[in-house]
């Protein structure tokens, strides 16, 4: 399994792979208002991603709506920042 954001028109859809098949996601999401910057994958057939709108989402491999949605409400000196790492 291979979990990307794609580099186009469409920098907040993440996509899942199958590396046997990989022309063809297995599994694609879209929620982040912006791109995303980091991914992770998690127990359980989970993913978590961060993105410049801020916020960090969990999704299951089992549902096309995030489970989880966290709003950053830390601000960076220049005003908006992204969400950078996921621990």
């Amino acid at each position: 399994i291979v979990v990307g954001v794609m580099e186009n028109d469409d920098c907040n859809d993440i996509r899942v792979f199958d590396t046997s098949q990989p022309m063809a996601p297995v599994h694609s999401w879209r929620g982040h208002d912006s791109s995303v910057s980091c991914l992770s994958l998690l127990p359980k057939r989970r993913v978590v991603s961060g993105g410049f709108d801020m916020t960090v989402r969990v999704w299951s491999m089992d549902s096309p709506e995030p489970e989880l949605v966290t709003d950053s409400q830390v601000r960076g000196s220049g005003g908006h920042t992204a969400v950078w790492s996921l621990l």
